[in-house]
């Protein structure tokens, strides 16, 4: 009997899988297929062949080995969809070589696109080299200690810890092909100040992968990739609050993050949220008139007055660096340049995260509570030396 039941188990999932291939293939349906042999499905009207086409084009752009021409299908669909994490707007099917785009008539794609392709990339290159796939990786494998998420809350293979899409290590891998490989498929900011948003990582509390010159030699080798220099870490040499005839600046001297000159310049931004001493809201503060001069680079921005009731506030400095010539993209860490500042005598000191602010936590709610208690903890711990497991760090922050 157990055995027949197990038989009509498996009758129902066919048949409810044949059903639903059944009613994709009666679907009006566009296709366009890529030179590689790629088919661009589209069961959007708004979506012609034509406009497949042109989303195959940035796929080219970005930096690609073998791996492209084993990709099979890239499918449209102008539905909402959910997943493991809810609501998705794409999906990457090893088994089927396929990525799926959900909502297409509604939000832009490109985006998502080179996203799912990183699925592709990281799960083909991955097995190439360590004979396992993304959902497979455990903290001892070799990218695992490369992208040096020690301690991190990430839900390795096995792990307990609940599902959080930021802190999946293929999400997260995905997210790194983006920002390592995915650039040149994406329109470059116009405005300095574009760079701000242009282009972030999901998971931001950990480290930028931009900054990891070994990870991105990694997939080179495995993929046959160019070689490309990475940009340093912008590292903050100097900050100041001067005060000028039509009020205060902030002045910011970094390091450039090109170890040598060129004719072509590197455009800089720099966005810097300031927190009360109490509960009054940040305040952001956006500079991108930057010059670079040698090894390193300067940029002015206004500095409001008294920040909050109390004579106390805090402020977070974030400053991104873009190579256009090599469509290379670098950001200092979340978990950087962290200041006090003296409201009365403007001035500042650097310290770790300020765990304490009522606005600290009210920013860090818009990305993840959780992760931004995380990221609090995580950071005190390693201000203060300690090198404790990541259960005992969660314990120290409220978490179960």
């Amino acid at each position: 009997m157990r055995g027949w039941g197990m038989w009509l188990f498996c009758f129902i999932c066919m048949s409810l899988a044949a059903k639903h291939v059944l009613a994709e293939e009666d679907r009006p349906s566009v296709t366009f297929i890529s030179p590689e042999g790629i088919q661009f499905i589209s069961y959007s009207e708004l979506w012609s062949r034509e406009r497949l086409e042109e989303l195959y084009q940035p796929l080219l752009l970005c930096e690609h080995g073998e791996e492209l021409a084993v990709l099979e299908r890239v499918i449209l669909y102008p539905e909402k969809s959910r997943g493991l994490y809810g609501p998705r707007i794409g999906n990457y099917n090893e088994r089927e070589r396929t990525i799926r785009l959900f909502e297409v008539d509604a939000l832009p794609v490109e985006r998502t696109f080179i996203h799912e392709y990183g699925h592709h990339f990281t799960y083909y290159w991955l097995k190439k080299q360590e004979g396992i796939y993304p959902p497979e990786l455990k903290e001892t494998n070799v990218w695992s200690k490369l992208r040096g998420l020690g301690g991190y809350p990430i839900r390795w293979a096995g792990s307990p810890l609940p599902d959080v899409h930021k802190w999946d290590p293929g999400e997260i891998m995905a997210e790194d092909y983006v920002l390592l490989f995915g650039t040149g498929a994406l329109k470059p900011p116009d405005r300095p100040e574009e760079l701000i948003n242009y282009l972030r990582h999901e998971n931001e509390y950990i480290p930028p992968v931009g900054l990891l010159p070994a990870v991105r030699e990694y997939w080179e080798k495995a993929a046959g990739l160019t070689h490309k220099t990475p940009l340093r870490e912008p590292e903050v040499k100097e900050l100041r609050i001067v005060e000028q005839e039509n009020g205060a600046v902030l002045q910011v001297e970094f390091q450039a993050v090109r170890e040598e000159a060129k004719t072509d310049p590197v455009r800089y931004a720099v966005h810097s949220v300031a927190f009360g001493g109490d509960e009054t809201m940040p305040v952001s503060i956006k500079g991108a008139l930057c010059a670079e001069n040698g090894e390193t680079a300067r940029c002015e921005l206004e500095w409001p007055e008294g920040i909050g009731r109390k004579d106390t506030a805090y402020m977070h400095l974030a400053i991104w660096a873009y190579d256009e010539t090599e469509r290379l993209l670098v950001q200092s860490p979340l978990y950087a340049n962290w200041y006090e500042a003296d409201n009365l005598s403007g001035r500042l000191s650097d310290i770790p995260p300020p765990g304490r602010s009522r606005a600290f936590f009210m920013y860090f709610e818009k990305k993840g509570w959780c992760a931004g208690r995380w990221f609090i903890c995580l950071s005190t711990a390693n201000s203060e030396g300690l090198r404790n497991s990541g259960r005992k760090r969660m314990e120290r922050c409220g978490f179960p």
